[in-house]
């Protein structure tokens, strides 16, 4: 067989344990374009401090397993190359970090700077995938696994609800790349290795890294006040707003008395009535019903309070 020089510039690691380096799919999270992960999240995940989600049962993850095969094929009859399957069991990586790394999903046989990544998409994610569009994620994955195997394309072909394959070239962007890996190199040695958790995001969820209360106490920094009166002052506003919209609701409401629509020349306002319905729970509790259906959460419940 061919010996590749594409695999002369990178080397295998003989573990495949994905806390020991960053992977191309942890591209987007750190910088900080994921719609499904976050920074922290991830420092979690590779500090073993929670276990990354178990999606062996997950279909859609599944199908994509399974599909991989098939599109590799179809993209060696559409574009007439052959593609090489490396070991999926050992990542690739980066002669420069021994922490960057990925697993790639083919390399051309024939072309030393193609390299491929393959997708499957529901059919509700076309859009994504219109004219030269491609999600942030896959483009920034690319561009992660281009500098691991030191290629100048990716080919990213996706199927799309499993009957429409779409093929992207993705081309180097060696502003881009230095951008991920200076972002890359900064949270594996700042955060990773100095086990120093990034700041928290919007999107994540607190309860899921603290599930339980030591019931101890701490002493807050005058930094940690500072955000705590900012959070304190934006909740006021906050609640000083939504009460001036519920005013200004009602007086639109008044306008509109029995009518489900009031039309002008710039705004449509509809007020609609619905029938919901509701779990009887006094009803439940009498048939001793109750107790027997009901089921039990841990909460978090965060609270701001002045000191007297």
């Amino acid at each position: 067989m061919t010996q590749f020089s594409i695999f002369d510039i990178i080397q295998k690691q003989s573990s495949a344990d994905r806390s020991k380096y960053i992977g191309g799919s942890d591209c987007a999270i750190i910088m900080g374009q994921s719609r499904w992960s976050t920074p922290l999240k991830l420092f979690m995940e590779k500090t073993k401090q929670i276990e990354p989600a178990d999606l062996s049962d997950n279909e859609n993850v599944y199908w994509g397993n399974v599909m991989e095969e098939i599109i590799r094929q179809e993209v060696e009859k559409r574009l007439n190359t052959r593609i090489l399957k490396p070991d999926s069991d050992k990542p690739y990586i980066s002669k420069d970090y021994d922490f960057i790394g990925c697993q790639l999903d083919g390399v051309a046989v024939d072309n030393n700077d193609q390299i491929f990544e393959f997708k499957t998409a529901s059919e509700y994610k076309k859009e994504e995938w219109e004219a030269d569009k491609a999600p942030i994620e896959y483009i920034l994955q690319c561009q992660h696994n281009m500098y691991v195997a030191n290629a100048k394309e990716c080919i990213l072909a996706v199927l799309i609800g499993g009957n429409r394959l779409v093929i992207k070239r993705v081309v180097r962007d060696d502003d881009l790349i230095e951008k991920i890996v200076q972002k890359e190199v900064e949270f594996w040695e700042n955060n990773i290795k100095a086990n120093i958790p990034p700041i928290a995001i919007s999107n994540d969820n607190m309860e899921d890294y603290y599930p339980e209360s030591n019931g101890q106490e701490i002493e807050l920094t005058e930094d940690n006040e500072r955000i705590i009166a900012q959070i304190a002052e934006t909740k006021a506003t906050i609640s000083e707003l939504k009460k001036s919209v519920d005013e200004w609701e009602n007086i639109i409401k008044q306008v509109m008395g029995e009518n489900e629509v009031a039309k002008g020349n710039n705004y449509t306002c509809t007020w609609k009535r619905f029938t919901s319905v509701r779990i009887d729970t006094d009803k439940l509790k009498a048939d001793s019903l109750y107790e027997k259906y009901c089921k039990e959460s841990n909460i978090a419940r965060f609270n701001i309070k002045r000191n007297k």
